[in-house]
């Protein structure tokens, strides 16, 4: 046994016969590498699996993307939803073109005493909306055709033909139709809140975007909230930046002269590069790109500078309109601005008249604070069914009592209407009363003649009529249209 062992161990060092110096070296390399060599070699195979890793991960996101596209295309799916939308809308907005045409500008508002509303019935929407999966093949018509007149119905015919002479009688009586606004196709792609400043634009804003998800893009974009509106503006800079631009440019500001502002010379400045456009780039790059949709555009110098604005969109908006007490309006703008209250009432005015004005061509939802206030649950949902009969549904509706509660806070409603004098007019139900001032003279009589003014159209708002083609705005010898 010790003699086998002596012999294995002489035989394992003992040199191969013919092998030099430098063969040993190799071969105890090969058997023993050193830690350099080491080190290479398993960065070599580390390098080997990330790239097995990776190129597995592109191949996956290729495949994924394969079946997106081609296999399950979802963009065509999208655009079929767009169709049902657009079809479920058509017969909302023939029943309610309908019901308005009937109307008479001489008709009461009232029928058996109760208000006629001032947007479509939710009993107006179709019972059957089609599914987007059947119009995967829907050809659009042809838009030289009229559709509509090639129905078998003979009763439809005549209605649809009613209809059409209504709508031409209206395009006749609009006084502000200087032209009417390209018609894009599609779907509204957002909403457009307007309403005169200091009149609850911004708590209207600010429970549609935190309870319903409308897009306003990220908040380092938007103007920050202040003093006088701790719950935030939901104004885009760019926006506002670029409203400021048309109208200084035509030499007026936010508080003076918006009564004269033509959309047409903002256009024209604007094609002619006659006016700066940085921050109207910037805003148009988020409201023409699809994915923001459905977005919300929130400033009141839309009011003034709306119909420059809708010839630059991709498609037209929804209006959705709010207003305020007119004394409510002019005491805040005192508080905050050091306005006389004669100014404060002009400025109420215009705002108002251009704001229906100039979206009379939409389609449009209204809202006041007065009503956002007493019942705030039930004046919301009725604005998420207008807006859905505009052909724009929220995204979601997450609008709850917590929300509202931390929104509408009772003690930053400032400058609450504070006319409890004589009654000085009555319009229908509604009453204008007189107020309490220090001005006199000539300031006074022009705050008294503005009051009245603004208090008719304010009561016409109440019941309706101001919102009507055919409405004749009051006049006073300060302030006509």
């Amino acid at each position: 046994m010790v003699a086998q062992q002596r012999h294995s161990s002489a035989t394992a060092t003992r040199p191969v016969v013919g092998s030099t110096p430098d063969d040993r070296r190799r071969r105890r390399r090969r058997r023993n590498p050193p830690l350099r060599s080491r080190a290479i070699g398993e960065a070599t195979r580390a390098l080997g699996w990330v790239l097995l890793i990776s190129g597995s991960a592109v191949l996956a996101i290729l495949y994924g993307s394969f079946l997106t596209r081609v296999v399950f295309p979802s963009k065509t799916l999208e655009k079929a939803a767009r169709r049902a939308s657009m079809i479920a809308m058509k017969d909302r907005r023939k029943i309610f073109r309908v019901r308005s045409m009937g109307s008479s500008s001489d008709q009461s508002d009232t029928e058996g005493g109760e208000k006629k509303p001032m947007l479509r019935l939710a009993a107006d929407r179709p019972k059957i909306i089609p599914n987007p999966i059947d119009l995967l093949k829907f050809e659009p018509p042809d838009p030289e055709v009229d559709e509509e007149s090639e129905s078998d119905d003979d009763e439809s015919k005549e209605e649809e033909e009613d209809v059409e002479e209504g709508e031409e009688d209206v395009a006749e009586r609009d006084e502000i139709d200087n032209g009417a606004n390209k018609t894009l196709a599609g779907p509204p792609p957002g909403v457009v809140v307007i309403g005169m400043h200091r009149s609850g634009t911004s708590l209207l804003a600010g429970l549609l975007v935190k309870g319903m998800r409308y897009q306003v893009g990220p908040k380092r974009l938007l103007i920050q909230p202040a003093a006088d509106n701790v719950k935030g503006f939901y104004e885009r800079l760019d926006a506002v930046l670029q409203n400021d631009q048309f109208l200084s440019n035509q030499g007026m500001s936010w508080n003076a002269g918006v009564v004269n502002y033509d959309y047409k010379k903002a256009l024209k400045a604007y094609r002619d590069k006659e006016i700066s456009f940085v921050e109207g780039e910037k805003a148009l790059s988020f409201f023409n790109n699809e994915e923001n949709e459905p977005w919300l555009q929130k400033d009141p110098r839309m009011c003034i500078t709306l119909r420059t604005w809708l010839d630059l969109f991709n498609r037209e908006p929804v209006a959705l309109f709010t207003y305020r007490h007119p004394l409510e309006v002019a005491n805040s703008l005192q508080k905050r601005e050091n306005f006389k209250i004669s100014h404060g009432l002009r400025l109420w005015i215009v705002y108002n008249v251009r704001a229906v004005q100039n979206s009379a061509n939409l389609c449009r939802v209204s809202s006041s604070a007065n009503a956002l206030f007493a019942s705030p649950l039930a004046e919301l949902d009725r604005l998420a069914d207008g807006l859905l009969d505009c052909g724009l549904p929220p995204p979601i509706n997450e609008i709850k009592e917590t929300l509202i509660n931390s929104f509408i806070d009772p003690n930053l409603r400032h400058n609450k209407n504070v006319s409890d004098g004589k009654i000085m007019a009555r319009h229908g139900d509604c009453e204008v009363r007189d107020f309490k001032t220090d001005d006199t003279g000539m300031e006074q009589e022009m705050q008294k003649e503005l009051y009245l003014q603004a208090m008719h159209i304010y009561c016409d708002f109440e019941n309706g009529k101001a919102l009507k083609s055919n409405y004749e705005w009051p006049k006073s010898k300060y302030l006509s249209f």
